[in-house]
């Protein structure tokens, strides 16, 4: 797999890490955010990408259409997007290393103004299968509106219907797909909806 192999949306799950984790699980946060290098890919890190292990996000922020094609510099831009919780709940997990894209392409910061539908997790198919990605890759889901997409596939292909509060993983064309709550600033959610570093950590590695 080549950079070529890749659009602005995408990128893989590695960030640069703490120089040091000792007592890491008590300061994920913090140290992630301090090792974290804005506009930053290392070449070689593909070489480690994970093909069993796929995250979804939503849309792109508005920053996003800054990005060029092949860069793999999505979610890894600037610090201010929070891109490092997000590599602080998943390192050390089967999803480090892992394929990761957004379900609507829309450069669009306000979450609320965009909807996935099912078209968009066709299209995220597709390039899974592109992209030799496993035919059973986990799927980690951030937020909530990428998950209930993932859903709406479902029932508007095989009549499966689960309720919008219903968090527990669902199966999509063999894949298993998991939600986690999304890692930005903006998000005021509660319960299964609230963003902490730490419990989400633990919720990824129950999966691994």
């Amino acid at each position: 797999m080549k950079k070529v192999d890749f659009t602005r949306y995408d990128s893989i799950a590695i960030w640069s890490t703490p120089k040091s984790t000792d007592n890491l699980d008590s300061n994920r946060e913090k140290l992630f955010k301090e090792s974290y290098k804005e506009k930053y890919f290392e070449e070689s890190w593909m070489n480690d990408i994970n093909l069993d292990r796929v995250i979804v996000g939503q849309n792109p922020g508005k920053e996003g259409n800054k990005i060029d094609d092949n860069s793999l510099l999505a979610f890894h831009w600037n610090k201010n997007s929070n891109d490092y919780r997000l590599a602080a709940a998943l390192y050390g997990t089967s999803f480090w290393g892992a394929f990761m894209t957004d379900l609507n392409s829309e450069f669009n910061s306000h979450s609320d103004q965009v909807d996935a539908d099912v078209s968009d997790v066709e299209d995220l198919l597709d390039k899974m299968d592109k992209l030799k990605i496993n035919k059973d890759a986990k799927i980690l889901s951030i937020g909530g509106k990428s998950f209930h997409a993932f859903k709406k596939y479902n029932k508007e292909k095989y009549g499966i219907i689960m309720h919008n509060d219903n968090y527990d993983p669902i199966e999509v064309e063999g894949h298993k797909v998991i939600y986690i709550p999304h890692y930005s600033g903006s998000n005021n959610g509660s319960g299964a909806n609230d963003w902490n570093t730490e419990n989400v950590h633990r919720t990824i590695k129950k999966y691994n």
